[in-house]
């Protein structure tokens, strides 16, 4: 009866310690035209307000001065609003990059859990080699082993 049940803990063991299905897939970079749209939807409104907000600022501001609807205003207000272009051009340029390089990050700690978990043995087949590892090694395996060869 021993013999028996020793050889189906070991295949028990060797089934339960086999992979639990195939391994997932590494993960992708998110392509940079997707974070780039998602970083201007995300952007673009804040943006718009500051731009009313400056260019409103600047219209006071030219009026008190005695320049609106002349040349040096216009040209200031011109040289103004592609100055903030380009700045916005560039905020959302780094954000889709950092938007690109955050979901990779995640994605591929989620990859990592999941390979560790498809690599990870079944703890049942574990634990119960541990026990009879356990047994076998101490007086109990002495004995059982005694009792085979006699």
């Amino acid at each position: 009866m021993w013999p028996w049940l020793l050889a189906a803990a070991a295949g028990g063991y060797l089934l339960g310690s086999g992979n639990k299905g195939s391994s997932p897939e590494a993960p992708e970079r998110m392509p940079y035209e997707e974070a780039l749209k998602q970083a201007e939807e995300a952007m673009r409104p804040g943006y718009e307000k500051g731009r009313e907000r400056v260019l409103g600022d600047i219209d006071t501001s030219l009026v008190s001065r005695g320049f609106y609807g002349q040349a040096p205003g216009d040209a200031f207000t011109a040289r103004t609003m592609a100055d903030m272009e380009s700045d916005f051009q560039g905020q959302l340029a780094a954000g889709a990059t950092n938007l690109q390089n955050q979901q990779f990050m995640q994605d591929y700690q989620l990859y990592q859990t999941d390979l560790q978990y498809a690599n990870q043995m079944d703890p049942f087949w574990t634990s119960l080699g541990g026990i009879l590892g356990s047994f076998l090694s101490g007086p109990g395996g002495d004995s059982f082993f005694n009792w085979l060869i006699n």
